[in-house]
């Protein structure tokens, strides 16, 4: 009886922790992921502000 407890309490227990711990991984990738996906766009559109308007003031003081 306390066997079968003991054995089921593991493959009960396992699972879950394998499950929980597969999921932190993933999902922190995933985070990643999605973090840099999300601002790669914005960052890249900064950058092109940031060239256009010093471009532009250094086009503005030479002229």
């Amino acid at each position: 009886m306390f066997h079968h407890y003991h054995s089921y309490s593991h493959y009960a227990y396992h699972p879950l922790l394998h499950e929980f711990g597969r999921s932190v991984v993933h999902g922190f990738g995933w985070g990643i992921g999605w973090q840099l996906a999300r601002h790669l766009p914005f960052a890249l559109l900064l950058l092109i502000v940031v060239l256009l308007g010093v471009g532009w003031m250094i086009m503005r003081r030479r002229y």
